[in-house]
């Protein structure tokens, strides 16, 4: 007795598979990343210690900051930022008061020694304004 095919698994195999290696790549920011290195203070929406960050790049909707790793940012997790006043560059204004928050969005190891460092990509609820 033969079977019919699966239908689920001869829709999968007529389509094109992407690599995963080409998804994890694909550019998929809205607007053009500045780099820069500032320092930035993550809050959790729960309260608690303020987590140091040091930006490596921004955009209007949103930055990349690297972190201790030992500070467990995960993607999901929702944050206040805020822009210490010595690093209110043009490109962080919208940083400078309270009231702007971030999702992670991504999250990757940056470095393993002498200072474990994990990268987080955030994305804004609302892009900064100029």
């Amino acid at each position: 007795m033969s079977s019919a095919p699966d239908p689920i698994d001869a829709f999968i195999t007529s389509r094109a598979i992407t690599a995963p290696s080409e998804i994890l790549t694909e550019e998929r920011r809205a607007s053009e990343r500045v780099p820069l290195r500032a320092s930035v203070r993550l809050v959790g929406l729960g309260g608690g210690k303020p987590l140091p960050c040091t930006v490596a790049d921004a955009s209007a909707w949103g930055l990349f900051v690297h972190a201790p790793a030992a500070a467990g940012l995960k993607v999901g997790q929702r944050y206040e930022v805020t822009v210490s006043p010595r690093d209110a560059t043009p490109e962080l204004a919208g940083l400078r008061g309270e009231g702007t928050y971030a999702t992670v969005v991504r999250t990757g190891r940056v470095s393993e020694s002498p200072l474990s460092l994990i990268g987080a990509g955030m994305r804004f609820d609302q892009p900064l304004l100029d």
